[in-house]
C-alpha cells in the first residue's frame, strides 16, 4: 500500500527484497541473462509469483 492506502502493484525492488538479491539480479532473471544460479533464479521466480509481480517490459 502507498501512503494513502491504496494497493499498488509489486516492483522490481520488492522481488528483489523478498529474494534477498539485488534489483540487478531479479533484472537478468526476469530478462533471461546469464549470471544468476539456479537456487537464485528459483528464489526470484518464487518471489515475483508470491508478490504477483509483473514486468511492465516490452
Amino acid at each position: 500500500m502507498d501512503a494513502r492506502g491504496a494497493r499498488r502493484e509489486p516492483t522490481m525492488r520488492d522481488v528483489a527484497a523478498l529474494a534477498q538479491v539485488s534489483t540487478t539480479t531479479v533484472s537478468r532473471v526476469i530478462n533471461d541473462l546469464p549470471g544468476a544460479g539456479a537456487e537464485v533464479v528459483e528464489r526470484v521466480r518464487a518471489a515475483a509469483r508470491t508478490l504477483g509481480y509483473r514486468c511492465a517490459c516490452r
